[in-house]
């Protein structure tokens, strides 16, 4: 797991930050300025009346991630609406949604309680990863949580990932721990379990050591936004 300790203001986060990382943060938002000046939209959802317009952008730009692809990700499904129906009368929810030239591009969301801000899984549009979107509305969202004086913390959740360890300012390793009778049946399901884990383990391990895990993400992501591309227009619409 990773998670931010939010400074008082933005401008210490981003000293805090490694210098080639600061400048990079500072590189693509103003180029993503520049390049959508006038035709860029940041929107901050928190309002119970708009949880079905929440749920509709969110859910056009999900359809696109490889998150989705894989079956993580935002789901427009009954529990998903009465746990943001809830958080959002509360208080608790803020979503974060860009547009570039009126389309959903990206969103970070996520519910703040009792000190702590607990980002859901975020996505972006893969037609603009060129314009790295994803980090544009990150640091758009920390400068909103520096901001709120009763949010210390930005959880980023479970899974490694480039901008948690850039962003991050502690992690920890968790694992599950599973005790088995000494009996034969048990003792025969460890071994195959173990034996199946171990196999996993090892094409992990490798797939990390070659930098598969990164270019498999950008396949997923070229191969949407390939698909988004050759959609009809009123598709689009």
């Amino acid at each position: 797991s990773y998670e931010l300790a939010l400074p008082p203001t933005y401008d210490e986060f981003l000293g805090a930050l490694s210098s080639r990382t600061r400048a990079n943060v500072r590189s693509y938002g103003n180029r993503l300025r520049r390049d959508y000046e006038g035709r860029l939209e940041l929107r901050v959802f928190s309002d119970p009346a708009e949880i079905d317009e929440l749920f509709a952008v969110l859910g056009t730009i999900a359809e696109t991630t490889y998150q989705t692809a894989l079956g993580r990700g935002f789901r427009d499904d009954a529990a998903n609406r009465a746990r943001t129906q809830l958080a959002l009368e509360r208080g608790w929810y803020r979503a974060w949604v860009l547009s570039l030239d009126g389309a959903p591009a990206a969103f970070w969301s996520g519910i703040g309680y009792r000190g702590r801000f607990m980002t859901d899984i975020p996505g972006f549009d893969p037609r603009f990863r060129k314009e790295r979107v994803g980090t544009f509305v990150l640091c758009r969202a920390i400068e909103d949580l520096c901001a709120a004086p009763q949010l210390t913390t930005l959880d980023f959740g479970f899974g490694d990932a480039e901008y948690k360890r850039h962003f991050a300012t502690s992690n920890w390793e968790e694992e599950t721990r599973l005790v088995y009778a000494r009996r034969l049946r048990p003792m025969r399901v460890n071994l195959t379990r173990t034996a199946i884990l171990t196999v996993t383990q090892m094409i992990g391990r490798l797939v990390e050591r070659m930098g598969w895990t990164q270019k498999l993400k950008t396949g997923w992501r070229r191969r949407l936004a390939a698909g988004a591309d050759t959609k009809p227009e009123s598709a689009d619409r």
